[in-house]
């Protein structure tokens, strides 16, 4: 069950002085194609796994984006950020996995720094697995301009595209869900692949 913001169990608030703000991030998956299995059940064959690039600096990521007073959960952040940022209607969002723990990043540029606010040299992140059909649920007309394109990749494209500076949480998360195979982290038992 999503944690209410005001108060957190799992998270670390007033540790850090409030250095690092606090954002949710989701990596998104969609079916490259469905098979039958009998009976009307179909199955997906793979994944391709959604990344967006950025109109600023033209860096590829997951959605993201910091957390709000209004929020009434974790997971309904998450929710608002793929409305906001890639036009994807919650209807149309499968949580698959939510982390259990939080990861970190520090901004590389001022400028980042200077745009999510004073005094903050980076974010600390809940990271989310979720699941759309299709492609065709982004539509970044409804969505607030951050991103310029979103797009499919295979998993074993993801590393070399992401952002340097917030490869490392992305990578932690991909491990724990068993995305890439390594010793780093707790396996995810849901097939993510």
């Amino acid at each position: 069950m999503p944690q209410p913001l005001d108060q957190p169990t799992d998270t670390p608030f007033g540790i850090d002085g409030g250095q690092y703000r606090f954002n949710v991030a989701a990596l998104i998956r969609v079916p490259c194609e469905m098979v039958s299995l009998g009976d009307g059940e179909v199955s997906p064959q793979g994944w391709r796994y959604l990344l967006c690039k950025r109109s600023d600096h033209g860096a590829w990521q997951c959605p993201q984006g910091g957390l709000e007073p209004s929020d009434a959960c974790v997971r309904s952040a998450m929710l608002r950020e793929l409305q906001e940022e890639i036009g994807v209607a919650p209807e149309h969002v499968l949580v698959v996995h939510e982390s259990p723990c939080w990861r970190r990043y520090d901004f590389v540029h001022q400028k980042m720094r200077s745009d999510v606010g004073p005094g903050f040299c980076g974010q600390q992140q809940k990271w989310f697995l979720c699941e759309i059909s299709d492609l065709s649920h982004c539509d970044l007309t409804r969505a607030e301009g951050e991103f310029e394109e979103v797009s499919l990749f295979a998993a074993a494209d993801l590393l070399q595209l992401y952002a340097v500076w917030k490869r490392s949480p992305f990578l932690d998360f991909c491990r724990e869900i068993g995305l890439f195979q390594s010793a780093v982290g707790a396996p995810f038992h849901g097939d993510p692949k």
